[in-house]
């Protein structure tokens, strides 16, 4: 029979282990994968009844209502520890069918956020992007560092400056039309808010790391693309200002003089002392270079972190918002807008209003300038029907046995996180004695994957594990494969705005940062569990994997994780087809 999940923290360790060496792919299992039998169908054509399963399938789209949170909390309040009435409603114990979440088909672009973003554009200019902030880095940072010909200046005012660029010449109307058009025709080609699932035991330590240097790349060169909009806007203005000063000295001297010629000193050559006048406005307002302080916008309007991102769910992850277990609900909660401000246990480096950061005008106006939202934790499906701005999700994926030998090794073997995978008898004890195969057999926790992309179904049931394929296929959906990391982490780059600059070192910056910077630790050594483990339990790990009834027995325990994992390295490279044009949102 099916091995039942398990709530234990065994299946929710961190790291990962290299190869200890042997053959166990996952491309082998012990029988043929079932097919798919269908005894029933809905009026929508998709199967209702799975032949294998004992209840009906009725997949669920909208997590906002139909999540286990209220379950939870209704269990919750009669006395069951939350976070296991969560897990049973996971599971599909709150309901009398396997319902999955299913991740919608159709894009959900958040129509109130877009209709900001839009707003937006058309008068501050496009949202920062990849394109714009390489220009920016490549001037320099300090108004004194560069200097831009009128013809620059007026191709950035036209292409960055929304309301104000259309001011600097006559010429910019046709632009400033064109902004108009493909700013209501791109509002929905991205999202701003990735959830990413957490897989344990499937790099997910270290895919977090990456990202956490991401958010702060993504600040950082946004702080110098804005820091360049202000440096435009200001000779900009003084332009403006010189040819009013010119056209008022031509009037005044139309009545001295019949003639009306004016001489060759006219009020125009003042424009260099006027744009170094604003110019040391704006050096003031920002500290340029890696500074997380506050930068002028276009229109005079100051982004500071502090103000816009003034609070984060847990300090372990950030830049990067926590949405682990101990933070999960709460962090639903506010981002569905349940309440007004955030719980009082939240860090607050910032001084903003929680709806800066929460509220579609917030995110909008992040997103603007040039920032992106990640939410790490293996709850994460479902996230997006919360958050009220576009939304998609990515995963990491790894072959099943090596990730069930892993999650041994970490859990059992090194009894990592205080032992929280080992019985009570193995705590007596002073170690976990089991082969892979009879641990996972004990102490369930096998079909991880499956339970965690399409929850609130009994993981072992068809329903699950096909709804769990063709969530990976939804457009807003991104996966990686952890034998083909590097490869992910450069097609996210590559094939999506919000990605640009993912597969580059971290900045400097990052790392030396005194506080929310780099684990340096975690990006050199992946969090191996191979450093935790003594010589004599390395080579009994090695035994067991060259064990011919270990493995078979464990993949037996893991033909549904393996199934989906085949099916989704046959899906892999079709995902990054046409991958910028079609991500859109869930």
């Amino acid at each position: 029979g099916a091995v039942a999940w398990s709530s234990s923290p065994v299946a929710l360790g961190d790291g990962e282990v290299p190869p200890l060496g042997g053959e166990t792919s996952a491309s082998a299992p012990l029988t043929p994968a079932p097919s798919p039998a269908c005894d029933r169908t809905s009026e929508l054509g998709s199967c209702s009844k799975y032949a294998e399963d004992a209840r009906d399938c009725a997949p669920t789209t909208d997590w906002s209502v139909d999540s286990c949170v209220q379950h939870a909390d209704s269990a919750s309040s009669a006395g069951e520890p939350w976070i296991s009435a969560y897990y049973a409603c996971v599971n599909g114990v709150a309901d009398d069918v396997e319902r999955p979440y299913a991740v919608p088909s159709a894009r959900r672009g958040k129509a109130r956020f877009l209709e900001l973003l839009h707003e937006m554009e058309i008068r501050d200019g496009p949202r920062v992007t990849p394109e714009e902030t390489s220009e920016a880095a490549a001037l320099g940072v300090s108004p004194l560092d560069w200097e831009e010909d009128d013809a620059s200046i007026d191709a950035a005012a036209s292409a960055y400056l929304g309301a104000i660029g259309n001011d600097a010449d006559e010429r910019n109307d046709e632009d400033a039309s064109k902004r108009t058009s493909d700013a209501r025709t791109n509002s929905n080609d991205e999202p701003y808010v990735w959830a990413f699932v957490h897989v344990p035991k499937s790099a997910g330590s270290y895919v977090t790391e990456v990202f956490r240097a991401h958010i702060w790349r993504l600040r950082e060169r946004g702080d110098e693309a804005l820091a360049r909009r202000a440096r435009v806007a200001a000779r900009v203005r003084a332009r403006r200002n010189a040819r009013a000063n010119d056209a008022s000295e031509l009037s005044r001297r139309a009545l001295l003089d019949d003639s009306g010629v004016v001489g060759e000193n006219s009020a125009s050559n003042d424009y260099d002392d006027a744009y170094a006048n604003a110019s040391t406005n704006v050096a003031a307002a920002s500290l340029g270079g890696a500074s997380w302080s506050a930068y002028l916008s276009t229109n005079g309007f100051v982004f500071d972190d502090g103000l816009f991102h003034p609070l984060y769910s847990g300090m372990s992850y950030a830049p990067v918002m926590d949405l682990t277990e101990p933070r999960f609900r709460d962090a639903f909660q506010f981002y569905r807008g349940a309440f007004d401000d955030a719980p009082n246990d939240w860090y607050r480096p910032g001084a903003g209003a929680a709806a800066n950061q929460n509220s579609p005008l917030g995110m909008a106006r992040s997103f603007h300038a040039g920032r992106r939202e990640i939410f790490k934790g293996s709850l994460a499906m479902g996230f997006c029907d919360a958050v009220r701005a576009p939304c998609g999700y990515v995963t990491v994926l790894r072959d099943p046995i090596e990730r069930l030998l892993s999650h041994h090794a970490y859990s059992c073997a090194a009894g990592a996180e205080d032992q929280a995978g080992w019985t009570a008898e193995m705590r007596l004890k002073g170690s976990c004695d089991l082969d892979p195969a009879s641990y996972f057999e004990q102490m369930g926790g096998v079909d991880v994957s499956v339970q965690l992309l399409a929850p609130r179904a009994n993981p072992a049931s068809r329903c699950a594990l096909e709804q769990a394929k063709r969530n990976l296929r939804r457009p807003c959906v991104r996966f990686l494969l952890q034998e083909r990391l590097r490869d992910g982490i450069g097609k996210l780059s590559a094939t999506i705005p919000g990605f640009a600059g993912l597969d580059e070192d971290p900045p400097e910056s990052f790392l030396n940062a005194p506080a929310m910077g780099a684990d340096v630790g975690m990006l050199t050594s992946k969090n191996q569990v191979a450093g935790r483990l003594s010589d004599a339990q390395e080579a009994r790990l090695e035994r067991w994997r060259r064990d011919e009834d270990v493995m078979r027995r464990l993949r037996a325990l893991a033909h549904r994780e393996i199934e989906l994992y085949d099916f989704a390295t046959s899906e892999y490279d079709k995902q990054w087809v046409n991958s910028g044009s079609s991500v859109g949102s869930c």
